[in-house]
């Protein structure tokens, strides 16, 4: 014998054009337990409180919206027993009065043969007494049964939940609407939370037979709005935005892994590794700013350590493709020769207002133009590591006047030249302008993986240019870009995410000289044989430097984890688009 342990579980959802419209509820069966669900379809502060009046002595009610209880067969009446509710908001405000009817019956649920699943009641609607262009407000009730019928059903429910609305345009602060594509004629929710506001405002709207949705609502910056759609009954997963402009004002770091030439002007160029630690923090605990606005003041700091000149001798492509491996085979004494920091404060002085859609590929792109200054210091080089021996010339060459002119007093056949043993570093310091592009996911504003592409230009002083001596004034300039591999998404995680590209160069605005170069044989001899006169030669050239680099991290993980090349393992595959 079955028993009778259905629960008629119902939702039922109304619209506030219908004040005086009349909704017939699912009829209760005597002896079966009875449970309705009301919903708002209203725009107001949710949650809403739901006031009942003339309620059957056989139900129950709770302020939000359930209604409850077992009919007997003394509750059964000839008509339908009447029921209205008003609304209200979370500020009190009233969303209407509304009116359901609902019958009692002691006729049996019917069962199809060899289920225990009675058949759905039939959905019932009744037309407002006024006129109104909304459409009629409708009772949902999906199949009642035992726990076995209530699984299947919920299996069956996410088989068929619908896919996430998208959305057509980024949310802008002070836009009056948010539009997109839903599926036909799919109810859309849409619920706005404001920050130090506990309390969510619920927008609903019907998708039109295309699809189109246009919800009018005038947003805030820093606004979080969440929106999903509902089709036959089933709700989709939520799509999450947050109203921009909404600053992450947090750091901003990046750290590479490079390979780069260096020089001085007219002298011979070195290329070594390198690696780049670069950071930026806001100083916001000295003003009350948040997310909402922009924390302009900014603590920055860079350290740049090179590595001992390497042979750049061997092909492009073997270099190209086996970068990581050669810069684990450095030897760890050779890994650090030369090391720079310099550390500052930046005001961030302009900022664009809305993130601009990239020309060139698909992003947005948010700019920010401030003032910086800083100081910091050059490791000076040992000595011995800078140390070329040439041969001096003959009394009788042409060259002999020029070089004792320039080198008075060297009686020895050979000569030494190597970089000033300092008892300090090289010390610098700069004011400028930093030009910064923050790229970001088109739709949904969050940071891509790419580190932000940097323009400085700097006036200053730097006792590595000018004879080791703060003399003088120097221009710096510097450049930084991630040229991206695919795209910038966030699941281009891997080492070559993005190429990252710079080049940088400090001038001497002084005066400049053109003399006639020495040119003299290299010798082999030791700087300590007694045939070599050692002369310091203080730096007094214009310096560049120009490479390219990868992701730190993910070349280290590389190493230590490298991929299976065993044969019939799979190759690694590229992450989805």
């Amino acid at each position: 014998m079955l028993r009778r342990l259905l629960i008629v579980a119902v939702v039922v959802v109304f619209c506030a054009g219908f004040a005086r419209a009349q909704t017939l509820l699912p009829i209760a069966q005597v002896g079966v337990p009875y449970q309705v669900q009301l919903g708002a379809a209203v725009n107001g502060a949710y949650p809403f409180t739901f006031t009942f009046d003339s309620l059957p002595s056989w139900l129950k009610s709770t302020p939000a919206g359930l209604v409850s209880g077992t009919p007997r067969s003394t509750d059964i009446t000839s008509q339908p027993s009447s029921i209205k509710i008003t609304v209200t908001d979370a500020l009190n405000k009233s969303m209407g009065t509304f009116e359901f009817l609902i019958s009692v019956s002691n006729a049996p649920p019917v069962f199809i043969a060899g289920s225990s699943t009675p058949i759905q009641q039939t959905q019932a609607q009744v037309a407002p007494v006024e006129p109104s262009s909304q459409p009629a407000p409708t009772v949902s009730q999906p199949a009642a049964g035992d726990s076995s019928s209530a699984t299947k059903a919920g299996a069956d429910k996410t088989s068929t939940q619908p896919d996430a609305p998208t959305l057509h345009d980024p949310l802008e602060n002070g836009a009056t609407a948010v539009r997109g594509t839903a599926q036909s004629s799919a109810g859309v929710v849409l619920i706005r939370s404001r920050q130090g506001d506990k309390h969510h405002e619920v927008l609903r709207t019907t998708a039109s037979p295309d699809g189109e949705f246009s919800i009018p609502v005038k947003l805030n910056a820093g606004d979080g709005i969440e929106i999903r759609q509902t089709v036959n009954g089933a709700s989709s997963d939520s799509v999450r935005r947050i109203v921009t402009p909404y600053y992450r004002n947090g750091e901003e770091l990046r750290a590479i892994l490079g390979y780069q030439q260096a020089g001085a002007s007219a002298a011979a160029s070195e290329q070594n590794f390198f690696m780049d630690f670069y950071i930026s923090r806001p100083l916001a605990f000295l003003s009350g700013y948040d997310d909402t606005s922009q924390a302009r003041l900014r603590w920055w700091g860079n350290v740049r350590i090179a590595s001992y000149p390497q042979q750049g001798d061997i092909p492009v492509a073997t270099f190209a493709s086996s970068f990581v491996q050669q810069f684990g085979q450095l030897k760890v004494n050779q890994l650090a020769q030369s090391a720079e920091y310099l550390t500052g404060l930046e005001i961030r002085l302009l900022s664009s207002k809305f993130p601009f859609l990239g020309r060139s590929e698909e992003t947005r792109q948010h700019f920010n133009l401030g003032l910086f200054g800083g100081a910091g210091a050059t490791g000076p080089m040992d000595p011995n590591s800078t140390l070329h021996v040439f041969e001096v010339p003959s009394p009788g060459s042409p060259q002999r006047p020029a070089f004792d002119k320039d080198f008075p007093g060297v009686t020895t056949p050979l000569i030494g030249f190597v970089s000033p043993d300092r008892d300090s570093f090289l010390r610098q310091y700069l004011v400028g302008l930093r030009l910064t592009t923050t790229y970001m996911d088109k739709y949904a504003r969050s940071p891509l993986i790419s580190a932000p592409a940097m323009f400085s230009i700097a006036l200053g002083q730097n006792e590595l240019v000018t004879r080791g001596k703060l003399q003088g004034l120097v221009l710096r300039t510097e450049a930084f870009y991630p040229l991206p591999f695919f795209d910038r998404s966030q699941d281009k995680r891997g080492m070559l995410s993005a190429l990252y590209l710079f080049g940088a160069s400090q001038i001497h605005l002084g005066r400049s000289r053109n003399l006639t170069p020495l040119i003299l044989n290299p010798s082999t001899v030791s700087g300590s044989d007694p045939t070599v006169t050692i002369r310091s030669v203080p730096g007094n050239r214009d310096i560049y430097r120009i490479g390219f680099g990868i992701d730190l991290v993910q070349a280290i993980m590389s190493l230590s984890h490298p991929p299976d090349t065993t044969p019939g393992s799979p190759a690694p595959a590229l992450p989805a688009h």
